[in-house]
Order: structure tokens, then sequence, then C-alpha cells
């Protein structure tokens, strides 16, 4: 199991230490979460399965209200929430830093180039486990998904 995204960008997938991984990285370089949004998708599945339970459509209707207001906003469960097309951006120029910091540091053979840095030893460690060509290739896909659009979190 993992997490799966889906959007103009199309599709990619991440386990779910990878993903915490992904996210810890564009945290550290700046980005903001603002919080998932619940999914046209699981209110049109919650709508359906409430109606076929027999709810009045003011039970159904006070059902969905209440999903909204209790969505947890996390980005960590594949709950079907939507990540906005904002986040998403601001989310990919988080990790376009770390990227250029990750260039700067590391060669693709995860040695240490003589530039100087400032950052703590947590984030040095962090960035040297995405200094590896592969890595930064995944890293730049990611980006480029992130920068076309809005995205869903399976």
């Amino acid at each position: 199991m993992g997490i799966d995204l889906s959007g103009k960008g199309g599709y990619t997938g991440w386990s779910f230490a990878s993903w915490g991984e992904i996210l810890d990285l564009a945290m550290e370089f700046g980005w903001k979460p603002r919080g998932t949004q619940i999914s046209a998708n699981y209110i049109r599945s919650l709508r359906r399965r409430l109606r076929k339970a027999g709810k009045s459509p003011a039970q159904v209707e006070r059902a969905i209200r209440t999903a909204r207001k209790s969505h947890h906003r996390e980005y960590g469960m594949n709950d079907s929430q939507i990540v906005s097309a904002r986040d998403a951006k601001e989310l990919a120029y988080g990790l376009n830093t770390a990227l250029s910091a990750i260039e700067d540091l590391y060669t693709v053979y995860g040695v240490r180039t003589q530039v100087r840095c400032d950052f703590d030893p947590r984030v040095l460690s962090m960035l040297k486990g995405f200094c590896s060509a592969d890595d930064r290739k995944l890293l730049r896909e990611f980006i480029a998904f992130c920068e076309a659009g809005r995205f869903e979190i399976n």
C-alpha cells in the first residue's frame, strides 16, 4: 500500500515513507501546507450510500455538512482528498528550492561538494537522501506533476 496521486499532471505513486519524506523536504524549504479538501467523489459516494440507506434529503445534507466540517485536511492519508492547484504549485516551489540545494551540495554519487552551507545535520541528511541521479529525476518529475495543478490523493 502507498499513496497514489492523480491529477492534471497524470499519475504517480509513493510509498507512505517516501511521501512523508517529500512533504518534509518541501516544508523545510518553504512550503506551508494549506490543507487538503474533501473530494467531490467522496461526497457523491457518501450521498449515494446515505440515500440507499433510506435517509431523508435533510439527513443526507446534514451528514454531508458534517463530513465537510470534520475533514482532516491531512496529506498523509489516502482518503481521496484534493490538493488545490495553488497548494500544489507552492509544494513544487519548495521542492524545486530543495532540488537546487541538493545539486549545489552533493554530486550524483552522494559525495559532499565544497560549497559552504548553513543547514543543520538533519536537513543535510534529508538532502543527501535525494542526491542520487534517480532520486533527482523522480524529484523533477514530481515537481512537474505538481506544477500542472491540483491533484487527488488516493
